[in-house]
């Protein structure tokens, strides 16, 4: 180890670039194993610099190795060795390909880190890189994690990357105008080329990710209400129950936990309901942006859905089922497009209209 420590540090700057991704696995296994911190800090060192602008195979090479490193040290060592070197020092490098690579070293490594670090310093470095970054690369990274196959990179996206992204546009004014929208263009551009092969799993992943944002949605109109100034708590108030809402995924997709406070919560839902019933949709713009543009989008898109394939149908259903459970029973009995909504039945295969109304009838039946 001594000597390849050594070596090492004079063998990768004669290697062709071409060739530098080979020494991945020497680079790593040495990393490991050796004795001498300063020396392995040299090496992970030497490993992120390798490849100055890496593409998508190379990046993926690294980050494989990363986790068998971190699999191998534990998570003090992640922490203490990997983290500082995959993400703290390129974080604001000049090549796209470099920050991508810390973005998806975050993703990677949050399994391997302690959870205290991988909910406070992982997520505060992504919402740096995201708040800097002119590229368009953040939204990409997203469809990317969400896309992932493994199965706990995707669990961690929807457990935690989604909802930080939707907090931090929520913050930059973004979450309407940008993220939304760009999941409902990405699933109408997935129809449009899938008119004789749909790809199914990346219509899943992008009407799973819109689900995921329900809740964020529907705390940003519950925020941005006529009536948000009026709901201060004070110590007289009554007990309220906050029940209702689906189950989340995690605590960060809980409506309470982005509004702050259950009594916060059960507070703007008596005026929202109370709202809904007697002013409606006056004067509330993020309310008025659901009703009449993201539902008449997303049922334009029903509306050109023609495909047997359960798995989708079933998402689609229950995209709807959620929004409806989340926005409540006055909302869905008012702000519901029905007769559109019928035109677009009337469009489906007949699987998707007994799925669709299986779904309509359920929550009325929850509702009661």
């Amino acid at each position: 180890m001594l000597m390849l420590g050594r070596c090492l540090l004079h063998i990768v700057p004669n290697m062709l670039l071409a060739k530098r991704e080979e020494l991945i696995p020497l680079i790593l296994c040495t990393a490991c194993l050796h004795p001498e911190p300063k020396e392995r800090d040299q090496l992970l060192h030497i490993l992120f610099n390798l490849i100055k602008r890496p593409d998508d195979e190379q990046r993926q090479m690294i980050l494989t190795g990363c986790v068998a490193f971190a699999r191998h040290v534990g998570p003090t060592r992640v922490e203490a060795e990997l983290l500082p070197q995959c993400c703290w020092e390129p974080i604001n490098h000049k090549y796209p390909e470099r920050r991508l690579l810390v973005a998806e070293s975050c993703g990677t490594l949050a399994p391997y880190l302690p959870k205290e670090i991988s909910s406070s310093l992982v997520l505060s470095m992504l919402q740096q890189m995201l708040m800097e970054d002119k590229a368009d690369l953040g939204f990409e990274l997203l469809l990317s994690a969400l896309g992932d196959p493994s199965e706990r990179v995707v669990s961690a996206t929807h457990q935690v990357f989604l909802p930080a992204t939707a907090a931090w546009t929520t913050e930059l004014g973004n979450l309407q105008s940008h993220l939304i929208p760009t999941l409902l263009n990405e699933i109408e551009k997935l129809l449009r080329e899938g008119e004789h092969r749909l790809d199914e799993h990346k219509l899943h992943m992008c009407l799973s990710a819109l689900q995921s944002l329900i809740p964020s949605l529907f705390a940003l109109v519950l925020q941005n209400a006529p009536f948000s100034s009026k709901a201060k708590l004070h110590g007289d108030m009554p007990q309220i129950e906050v029940t209702g809402f689906p189950r989340p995924v995690s605590p960060l997709q809980d409506v309470s936990t982005i509004i702050g406070s259950r009594e916060q919560l059960a507070l703007l839902l008596q005026l929202y309901d109370c709202q809904l019933e007697h002013e409606g949709t006056t004067g509330w713009e993020s309310l008025l942006w659901v009703v009449s543009q993201l539902l008449p989008q997303l049922i334009e898109i029903v509306g050109k859905f023609n495909v047997t394939s359960t798995a989708c149908v079933h998402e689609f259903s229950r995209f709807f089922w959620r929004l409806c459970w989340t926005f409540g029973q006055i909302f869905t009995n008012t702000k519901i497009p029905q007769q559109e909504m019928g035109s677009s039945l009337k469009l489906m295969s007949p699987f998707m209209q007994q799925e669709s109304l299986r779904v309509i009838v359920r929550k009325k039946t929850e509702s009661c």
